[in-house]
């Protein structure tokens, strides 16, 4: 099994001879490769992998040092959630944002968290990418509201426990007009429903999502 992302590769075998005659292959086609035995995976893309028992945990702890260093909240306290109980709106007339970071490079590093290793803070994530244009100061304390769950939660991410027998699910949820009275009641978004799904593969999850409804749902 060969697993290809740009320019970076993982290859996967049983049989170490097997990858080695590969490469060989390859070499005689033209390509300059060097093969270096790694043994077990250890990273892949700033990915952490290790071994937990017959599980494997996958986590980024190098970038949510980056971007903890990156908004200088490095000697600030955790928080045990990631967002308020309220919804995040657009905050028309509110405080400008004032932060000396920049609000979409911070929005950058942490959708990549939450699309790699942290589904649990994809909510969270999703509300602070939808004002990365204009964001105000509401939204950048959103912003900060994450990293401090994040510095409570630094070695989190993902347990693959395969189970064969489970095969492919999916579990959805819904919560209808969750914006209202928090945005414009006339504005459209103040009655879009939000949806949030994640698909598991063999008891895995390989994919999840957290977004408003395209369409405006008359009811629940």
């Amino acid at each position: 099994m060969v697993l290809n992302y740009c320019d970076d590769q993982i290859w996967l075998s049983p049989d170490n001879d097997l990858i080695e005659s590969c490469v060989l292959k390859l070499k005689d086609l033209g390509y300059d490769l060097e093969l270096e035995s790694q043994g077990d995976i250890y990273s892949f893309l700033g990915i952490e992998f290790d071994s937990v028992g017959d599980c494997i945990h996958l986590s980024q702890k190098g970038l949510i040092d980056k971007v903890i260093t990156y908004t200088g909240m490095a000697n600030t306290e955790g928080k045990d959630t990631p967002a308020a109980t309220n919804p995040l709106g657009s905050d028309k007339g509110g405080e400008a944002f004032s932060e000396e970071w920049n609000y979409p490079a911070a929005v950058g590093m942490l959708l990549c968290l939450s699309s790699n290793t942290r589904p649990g803070i994809q909510f969270a994530i999703h509300q602070v990418c939808q004002f990365s244009h204009s964001p105000q100061k509401s939204h950048g304390q959103a912003v900060k509201r994450i990293i401090h769950y994040l510095i409570n939660t630094p070695t989190q991410g993902l347990l693959f426990e395969p189970k064969p027998e489970e095969g492919l699910d999916c579990y959805v949820d819904a919560g209808f007009c969750g914006l209202h009275g928090y945005e414009d009641e006339q504005d459209p978004v103040s009655v879009k429903s939000r949806t949030g799904f994640v698909l598991t593969l063999f008891g895995c999850p390989v994919l999840w999502q957290s977004k408003l409804q395209t369409n405006i749902t008359l009811s629940s």
